[in-house]
């Protein structure tokens, strides 16, 4: 069978599979390499890129309560933070957790109208 993706080398959905049978290993799975080698290997200066850009989308506006459900991604898998602000506001993030943000301010460009908070950071009606 052809690879499709970097993802689809047998090495990380069988990570992925025994992860999520194995609580030992899912406390910190956003730690092991094979995982980090397709995930969760953003840096935090890129993670300060994305929020910029989220940040200055007009299309999406998300409140403190959003933010806080938003980060409780993080709190799945042990992965890397970094230190982040929104005015006055201070919180760690996982940098690749902020990537999410990015590609959920992009959807709400070009369907703004669709955007629905729902099950994970976004449901398109």
């Amino acid at each position: 069978m052809e690879q499709t993706s970097i993802s689809d080398n047998n090495r990380y959905p069988a990570y992925c599979y025994s992860a999520s049978k194995n609580d030992a290993e899912f406390v910190n799975f956003k730690q092991n390499p094979i995982y980090r080698r397709i995930l969760e290997h953003v840096p935090p200066q890129q993670g300060s890129v994305y929020l910029e850009k989220v940040l200055e989308n007009k299309e999406l506006h998300l409140s403190i309560q959003d933010w806080e459900y938003i980060l409780r991604n993080d709190s799945i898998g042990n992965p890397d933070k970094a230190q982040y602000s929104i005015v006055d506001l201070k919180f760690e993030c996982s940098p690749t957790t902020l990537r999410y943000m990015k590609v959920l301010s992009d959807i709400s460009k070009l369907f703004p109208e669709d955007i629905l908070r729902g099950g994970g950071y976004v449901k398109l009606v």
